[in-house]
């Protein structure tokens, strides 16, 4: 998993397995549209999260993800990709 790459801008990351309900987030996903490399943040509230141990990474439709709250009580779900990052704050 990608999540646990130690020192990210000055900021340890967080293991996906010690995240619980409760605990702050930023997730920072790196993705690339139309040959532009683009970095989105999303922060929000733990919900919970759900661990798929067989996973593929190339399969999008399973994997480890990340059910929470944003700020404005919106639910988001996260799901964890080779390029994202997620810390606690």
């Amino acid at each position: 998993m990608t999540v646990d790459k130690g020192q990210t801008s000055g900021q340890t990351t967080t293991v996906f397995d010690e995240l619980k309900p409760g605990d702050r987030i930023e997730v920072e996903h790196g993705m690339v549209l139309d040959s532009d490399d683009e970095l989105t943040k999303t922060t929000g509230t733990v919900l919970r999260t759900e661990h798929s141990p067989s996973a593929d990474q190339n399969d999008y439709q399973s994997g480890d993800m990340i059910l929470m709250e944003l700020p404005n009580g919106d639910l988001a779900v996260v799901t964890i990709g080779e390029s994202t990052i997620v810390k606690r704050v």
